[in-house]
């Protein structure tokens, strides 16, 4: 079985259905049986934290495909039950009430909702926790690919480049940099391969048109899954 997590880019939308996204297609393409737990509005250590939880829990899974997100998206505890369509199922089970702060932006205003971001925490952290849930595949035998499906633009003037030349020293990061079933996010972004291929994507925000989710499914498994 292939699991598939992300966020919008992954979960199909502006499809009328899930199995209309590139992760149906390509788990259709890889003649396995899947199951995508991508929501719309998720950050990176929602995607991170579930998958980890989600394959902990279960001996079925042979791969792991993860389309990651925004570094700038952080998630907040908010009990209001008016968020609570924007957590996934699986978590809702748990109890979680973490939503993306996002959405919170749009309804309270940014003041009340948005901590100080301090996005070259956020980047440390990305690179830890994506080497973290690698060593735990390795360890149970789990195929994985991981890639970024948002442009995050890590060279842009939204934060401080030195903490760049502090991550590149982390032996974390130089291993995730030698791996090969790791596409980091300035290397590869699905937003990018959609500007370039996908001429009937969504202008505002990037999402792909029908015909692009069947081509960009087709370019992963030619590019990254096929041997």
């Amino acid at each position: 079985m292939i699991y598939f997590n992300g966020d919008s880019y992954s979960a199909g939308s502006d499809l009328s259905s899930t199995d209309k996204a590139w992760p149906a297609k390509l788990a259709k393409m890889m003649q396995m049986p899947y199951i995508n737990h991508a929501e719309p509005g998720s950050c990176n250590d929602r995607i991170l934290r579930s998958t980890t939880n989600f394959i902990i829990e279960n001996n079925n899974i042979d791969m792991i495909v993860l389309a990651n997100t925004f570094l700038t998206r952080e998630e907040i505890w908010e009990k209001d039950t008016e968020f609570h369509n924007r957590i996934h199922s699986e978590e809702k089970k748990l109890g979680s009430k973490l939503v993306t702060s996002d959405f919170l932006e749009q309804k309270y205003g940014f003041k009340k909702y948005r901590k100080f971001i301090n996005l070259e925490k956020q980047v440390c952290d990305y690179y830890q926790d994506v080497y973290s849930l690698a060593e735990i595949c390795k360890l149970r035998d789990i195929k994985y690919f991981i890639f970024s499906a948002a442009s995050n633009l890590l060279g842009g003037g939204l934060w401080d480049n030195a903490v760049m030349d502090f991550v590149k020293n982390l032996n974390t990061y130089k291993e995730l940099m030698k791996d090969p079933n790791f596409c980091d996010v300035n290397e590869f972004c699905l937003v990018d391969w959609a500007k370039k291929n996908d001429q009937k994507r969504h202008k505002v925000t990037n999402h792909l048109s029908e015909d692009g989710h069947n081509t960009f499914a087709t370019y992963v498994y030619e590019n990254y899954m096929k041997n």
